[in-house]
């Protein structure tokens, strides 16, 4: 469950700050779930189809403080294990600064951002 903010239609839709928080506090309730049904070295996507911060990077960086996670490159997964993971395309497909995650976890997590990406 997202705000869908990244959905074209629903780009018009009037969201408030509030409901931003709201569902990256929901998000971290299926997070925590989630984690906890991992199985011994098992792998978990987060995903979202909104642009919010508040419910994308941030909650990985809530993620990897407060759960027994560790951050996978998913750029191999995603662009191929032959893909040049510091090509112009794997750089525009990085997290967005400031919020919360480090230049390396930047790298491992992807945005598909509307604007560079027809999705």
């Amino acid at each position: 469950p997202c705000s869908a903010m990244g959905q074209r239609p629903l780009l018009r839709w009037g969201k408030s700050y509030q409901d931003v928080l709201d569902h990256a506090s929901y998000q971290r309730h299926f997070l925590r779930t989630a984690a906890r049904l991992l199985r011994d070295g098992g792998e978990m996507v987060y995903s979202t189809c909104t642009l919010t911060a508040e419910e994308n990077e941030e909650n990985v960086r809530w993620a990897l403080d407060e759960l027994p996670l560790e951050l996978l490159d998913a750029r191999q997964t995603a662009l191929g294990e032959s893909a040049p993971l510091e090509d112009c395309a794997a750089l525009a497909l990085m997290g967005l600064s400031g919020c919360g995650l480090d230049e390396a976890q930047r790298r491992c997590v992807l945005r598909f951002a509307p604007r560079l990406w027809d999705v």
